[in-house]
């Protein structure tokens, strides 16, 4: 399980009694072959707290060996169940928002220090060890589709997905005073679309500022926002917050819509990414958004903003955390050790008109998605060559006017034909259809055309 989580490093379980085993579920991390930085900490995420020593270990990551690094192993765990499949947190924050490295400061050499994973993978001796590019990627799988899969990618892009690096976008990254902490960036425009009419939503940031900002974090299972933010998304289709101060969307409304970014393309997001049926109740009548507000949260770290675009946004798109700007063809050449300047790379996974099929099909006519019925939702894998429920129907009724106009061609034939069997040059016209009757029967037969 890989997380961008808010703090950049690897939380790892470490020994535990029965009982706080039992409540994980988790393999445990053998503490046995680290070294003790005498250090302890204590992370609180939005849901949840760890704590436990700080360690140096070797991790490996991919076929990249970092022989000392700063890691977190948790010996309590509150508050987050843990399946047995989770064995900790890959966290890839930017490096000046590492509490581990505020702890324990890193250093140029060699020694054990504090620095993050990120900072000793991009600087590993010799160089030839080290990622040729200085970025991360990701991806994350839609349930019930097969076409694009969970993938971590250290300094390649995976060519079934990105054929043409040129084609990621990437945006600066807006900072705090203390410096680059998150993979955020501002947010140029919220579109939501009704009945095919586009409607903007009013942007208002926490600070006042002209432009509200999004981090993005594949830790949230949702996409968390300010009230004005997510009261102007549902607001377009109707939805007041409910009693609760939750939102919920029937669940055969599809919440269409697309974010844009500071330099990014409108990136549409998928409706079936965006509410979720109550579990065990494939019919019910109405879906939790996931859009939710946690003003509490967003305001108690300013330096969040005003949204945090969790899994139903990352899954709409191909990720890439920069440390380097790329050149024209989308290459980055220059090593991390020349100095960092990072960038958020994006590029959409997702056709709007594909994806409305999509849920129509789910929602609507309660259909799963199988390999029959379903390709994939990329724009960049489908090469737009999906027609749209309105192509097909109006192919449809080409084709039955077609019909219509060969079958009264037909019946007017029928008619020449009687009436020229009352005539001398009739019966002359119907020797020779005889003839090509024949002939026909001919080539039916050998599958070579022959005459009478």
């Amino acid at each position: 399980m890989l997380l961008l989580s808010l703090v950049s490093q690897w939380i790892a379980s470490k020994s535990c009694s029965s009982a706080s085993c039992s409540a994980t579920s988790g393999r445990l991390y053998d503490p046995s072959s680290s070294q003790t930085t005498g250090v302890t900490f204590t992370l609180q995420y939005l849901s949840g707290t760890v704590s436990g020593p700080i360690v140096w270990d070797q991790v490996q990551i991919g076929g990249y060996v970092i022989p000392n690094q700063a890691l977190a192993a948790a010996t309590s765990v509150d508050n987050e169940p843990l399946s047995y499949n989770f064995d900790g947190i890959l966290g890839l924050a930017l490096p000046p928002n590492s509490l581990i490295q505020q702890m324990i400061p890193a250093s140029t050499g060699d020694a054990p220090d504090g620095a993050t994973i990120a900072s000793n993978l991009f600087s590993l001796t010799p160089a030839t060890n080290a990622p040729s590019q200085s970025f991360f990627s990701l991806t994350l799988a839609r349930p019930g589709f097969t076409q694009i899969p969970s993938l971590l990618g250290i300094g390649r892009h995976p060519p079934e997905i990105v054929p043409d690096p040129s084609q990621i976008n990437y945006s600066l990254l807006a900072s705090e005073s203390v410096g680059t902490l998150f993979w955020k960036t501002t947010i140029r425009a919220i579109t939501v679309y009704v009945n095919g009419q586009a409607r903007p939503i009013a942007l208002e940031s926490l600070s006042g500022a002209p432009e509200p900002t999004a981090l993005l974090d594949s830790g949230i299972p949702l996409i968390m926002t300010t009230p004005t933010l997510a009261n102007g998304i549902y607001g377009a289709l109707g939805i007041s917050p409910a009693a609760d101060g939750m939102y919920y969307v029937p669940c055969a409304t599809p919440l269409n819509m697309s974010i844009t970014l500071n330099g990014q393309n409108e990136l549409p997001l998928h409706p079936l990414d965006l509410t979720v049926e109550p579990a065990g109740q494939s019919n019910s009548q109405y879906c939790t958004g996931l859009i939710q507000t946690d003003p509490s949260q967003l305001t108690a770290t300013s330096d969040i903003g005003d949204m945090i675009l969790g899994i139903p946004f990352m899954r709409n798109v191909y990720t890439v955390m920069a440390y380097q700007q790329p050149n024209a063809t989308g290459y980055f050449n220059t090593s991390v050790q020349s100095g960092t300047r990072p960038m958020l790379g994006l590029l959409g996974l997702t056709n709007a008109t594909q994806a409305l099929e999509e849920f129509n099909q789910v929602r609507v006519l309660k259909q799963p998605l199988g390999s029959g019925s379903s390709q994939p939702s990329s724009g960049i894998q489908s090469g737009g060559s999906q027609l749209s429920i309105g192509v097909k129907i109006l192919i449809g009724l080409i084709g039955f006017f077609a019909l219509c106009v060969a079958l009264f061609a037909l019946r007017c034939l029928f008619a020449r034909k009687r009436w020229r069997n009352t005539s001398p040059v009739g019966k002359v016209d119907q020797g020779l259809g005889q003839g090509l009757e024949y002939g026909a029967y001919r080539r039916t037969r050998s599958g070579s055309r022959s005459s009478a």
